[in-house]
């Protein structure tokens, strides 16, 4: 494409050698359409990448992460058998022996445990290791299995 705007703009040079003014105008208009068809391109680069990308651990997510954690734990709490709370593990392994939730229902669960933990221990940055679609499938998992125990409590 660089190569065709060169051919492009060296024929006009040609014809407009003898006015600077017109030289000028257009070397303007070509770096403009230069640009404006590379930030097309990068745009649509940009947007394929991003699918392919990790989740960045900003602190929204964090808070998000955490916030879901607090009301899932109050309600694996509340539905575990002396009304007491036990460690993370345990509630977890309650629930599912009792079929309060499926195979996949404990697997999110953990998932988000792994990650809340990572978010809230970690002393460095925390990465989280999915990409946005993983991302926002555990969180609407998450909420269904926080809807689903909220009707049993």
């Amino acid at each position: 494409m660089l190569g065709i705007f060169l051919l492009f703009f060296q024929e006009l040079e040609r014809s407009f050698s003898t006015e600077p003014m017109n030289m000028l105008a257009l070397s303007f208009i070509m770096i403009g359409l230069f640009v404006s068809f590379y930030g097309i391109m990068l745009k649509n680069v940009t947007l394929k990448r991003r699918a392919f990308h990790p989740v960045k651990n900003d602190s929204q997510n964090g808070y998000e992460l955490v916030s879901l954690w607090k009301e899932l734990e109050g309600l694996m709490i509340q539905l575990s058998p002396d009304n007491t709370p036990s460690s993370p593990s345990k509630l977890i392994q309650y629930l599912s022996q009792n079929n309060f939730i499926s195979e996949k229902d404990e697997n999110s669960i953990r998932t988000l445990l792994r990650l809340r933990n990572e978010t809230v221990h970690s002393t460095t940055s925390p990465r989280l290791e999915l990409t946005h679609e993983e991302y926002s499938s555990l969180i609407k998992n998450i909420r269904y299995i926080i809807t689903k125990l909220n009707n049993i409590v």
